[in-house]
């Protein structure tokens, strides 16, 4: 199979670019920049708003605390429930929660919008992040 087959080709070209599409869209969720900058994200929150209950320290490590605990979960939908459900509905939720965030950001609710960043890390190692690529794998087949 050649380069040009695989993007345009009959046998294959929608399973291509679908698999394409979900490897874009699962890093166009930000998670990485949200957990690589947490604590950039964290030193200024601290330095907005005095009152925020977490040290950078506490911060970072609840989210990272709770991507591993939600990607060891993830395993339980991903049993019962249809990949392509899965996807679905984690993009849209996603989606909110990325609303919601920019919100509380603009008006600068930062504990709310710290909750719902770790909210949305959860969110997001709970669903796609176990799926997209099982879900890639699935259908490029040749």
């Amino acid at each position: 199979m050649t380069f040009k087959e695989a993007l345009f080709g009959e046998k294959y070209w929608r399973s291509t670019w679908l698999s394409f599409g979900l490897g874009v869209g699962n890093q166009l969720s930000a998670i990485g920049p949200v957990t690589v900058f947490a604590s950039t994200l964290l030193k200024d929150i601290e330095s907005s708003d005095p009152s925020f209950p977490l040290t950078i320290k506490e911060g970072v490590l609840l989210i990272t605390t709770g991507a591993l605990v939600f990607g060891w979960l993830g395993i339980i939908p991903a049993k019962y429930f249809g990949r392509k459900r899965i996807l679905v509905i984690c993009h849209a939720v996603l989606t909110i929660e990325h609303a919601i965030i920019g919100i509380l950001s603009y008006n600068e609710s930062y504990t709310a919008m710290y909750v719902l960043i770790v909210i949305f890390v959860s969110t997001f190692y709970f669903s796609a992040n176990n799926v997209v690529f099982l879900y890639c794998g699935e259908v490029c087949v040749d």
